[in-house]
């Protein structure tokens, strides 16, 4: 429960995660037009990306949850809590990855490239900030 209420809190003030979170999804949607453009089994082309999509807004997530968890930590201990959190976003990608490749329920190659939609994301945070706060002049805030 105050995992969850942490999570709440990052979302609400952490502007930096909303930029990343909205910069993932711009490239998701932009990765899924190229699908519909360039592909004839749609279906499960989508379905691994939008699986990767989904595992890069956890991520990004996750590790700002981690980061403000690790703040409250001492040297050595947040070096180690950081590299502990980072090996298991790791190994959810590994799953993800094997589970794709076994099951062939979607394709792990979009599903990487939606994974990687968090370094996308991460890319085009300063875009999407600069966007933010154009739609919010013009909403008045």
């Amino acid at each position: 429960m105050r995992d969850r209420m942490m999570v709440k809190k990052l979302l609400a003030e952490n502007e930096t995660l909303r930029e990343l979170l909205a910069g993932i999804l711009i490239s998701g949607f932009s990765m899924q037009l190229l699908l519909v453009i360039f592909t004839k089994h749609f279906a499960y082309y989508a379905i691994g990306l939008w699986t990767g999509i989904a595992a890069a807004l956890i991520m990004a997530v996750h590790m700002a949850y981690a980061l403000d968890t690790a703040l409250s930590l001492g040297e050595k201990g947040a070096a180690a809590y950081i590299r502990k959190k980072s090996i298991v976003r790791y190994v959810l990608v590994c799953i993800l990855l094997v589970l794709a490749g076994i099951t062939n329920f979607g394709s792990p190659v979009t599903l990487l490239l939606g994974v990687m939609g968090l370094k996308t994301g991460a890319y085009l945070q300063p875009v999407t900030h600069k966007m933010i706060i154009k739609l919010n002049r013009k909403q008045g805030r």
